[in-house]
């Protein structure tokens, strides 16, 4: 039935943009976040590669003020590690899980509000094939133990629904953005928070929230200009539930968790890139630590 549901959610969305004027592609986000890149270390939320493709009426240059008028297109690869790949078995740590999803949203603006709805089938186990892509990575780097693979969490899909509300502020070339989310599938959860943006003009272009780090990466830039901006921003979640974080494997969720975020971008002609690094509070309880990860992000716009 919720599975149903949710894709009854899509269909609506997919068919506000059937019925209106054609859609053109208008541009494509590559978002690559990395611990390595972050504190230098190789672990627990250790890397993402996130694809968007947008769709909307020609030279759409701002949000619209309808959900369907602006189409995302999105996939993500996801490799989450135990804190060490080369140890056989360990103890109090998170398991490997592969995690591939593929995604669609809507995203639209009314006033000082904004606001994002979207349906992802996020799929784990060995037959997303992650953890073979990590294999062949590591051949480069340090091997991975093979009896990480080998129990790593089983193939499964979840059906997921997330929702963004937020408000924007905005004072010369500044602009405070609290906002609060909700996810409903792979991980439950709700979120509240705020973000700062600093630059010579006010903020031009639409950007989106990266699902883990909760960086503002490129999405849409307006062709022609040229600024460079500064991003803050602080959150923190409620967590119900995580299948990444099963309570067969012994792991116990940490019921809060708060990202601390701060990311520089620079806009120029048709490109938009955003480099960034978010501190993560401990995922679960034995997590001895946080971990800083790094976000790198490119918006190319058509």
């Amino acid at each position: 039935m919720r599975f149903s549901c949710l894709m009854a959610l899509c269909s609506v969305l997919l068919g506000g943009v059937a019925r209106a004027e054609p859609r053109v592609l208008l541009g494509v986000s590559v978002t690559h976040a990395n611990d390595i890149i972050g504190d230098g270390q190789d672990r627990w939320r250790s890397a993402t590669v996130d694809t968007s493709y947008f769709f909307g009426r020609k030279n759409m240059l701002e949000l619209p003020t309808r959900f369907g008028q602006l189409i995302e297109l999105r996939a993500r690869m996801e490799m989450i590690t135990p804190a060490n790949l080369a140890l056989p078995f360990p103890v109090n740590d998170r398991p490997y899980a592969g995690v591939l999803s593929l995604g669609v949203a809507s995203h639209m603006r009314r006033g000082t509000s904004a606001q994002s709805i979207g349906f992802d089938l996020v799929m784990i186990g060995p037959l997303t094939g992650v953890s073979d892509i990590q294999t062949w990575v590591h051949t480069f780097m340090n091997k991975i133990n093979p009896q990480i693979l080998a129990d790593q969490l089983p193939d499964a899909v979840y059906p997921t629904l997330s929702y963004e509300y937020a408000k924007i502020f905005t004072a010369g070339p500044a602009s405070l953005r609290p906002f609060a989310d909700a996810q409903i599938g792979v991980e439950t959860f709700i979120r509240a928070g705020v973000d700062l943006t600093l630059a010579r003009r006010p903020a031009q272009g639409i950007r989106l929230r990266n699902s883990l780090t909760g960086q503002r990466v490129p999405a849409l830039n307006p062709m022609g200009n040229r600024q460079l901006s500064f991003g803050l921003g602080a959150d923190v979640a409620y967590v119900a539930s995580s299948a990444y974080l099963p309570a067969s494997r012994s792991v116990t969720p940490s019921p809060l968790r708060t990202r601390l975020r701060a990311g520089v971008s620079y806009q120029s002609g048709k490109f938009d890139l955003l480099y960034g690094l978010s501190w993560h509070s401990p995922e679960f309880t034995t997590q001895r630590e946080g971990q800083v990860i790094g976000t790198v992000s490119l918006g190319v716009r058509f």
